[in-house]
């Protein structure tokens, strides 16, 4: 697995959020972490995607093993 970057931001509702883009064996992911929920989406290789999840976990962490285990797939 790839990490092409990370970075913070600040969304709607002032909640902090961690974004992580990752690339694992040719497809792209961005998972994003609030303190509420966890969630993936799909990416292109640039890092853009729509907000139609494809997995979720505990935190930024669980969600990079279940995507490196095949458990989060796009």
């Amino acid at each position: 697995m790839i990490v092409h970057w990370e970075r913070n931001l600040t969304n709607g509702r002032g909640q902090n959020v961690r974004q992580t883009f990752v690339e694992h064996r040719g497809k792209y992911f961005v998972v994003s972490e609030t303190p509420r929920e966890t969630l993936v989406f799909p990416s292109n290789n640039k890092g853009e995607h729509d907000f139609i999840e494809v997995g979720s976990g505990d935190n930024t962490d669980d969600c990079l093993n279940q995507i490196e285990n095949g458990q989060i797939m796009s």
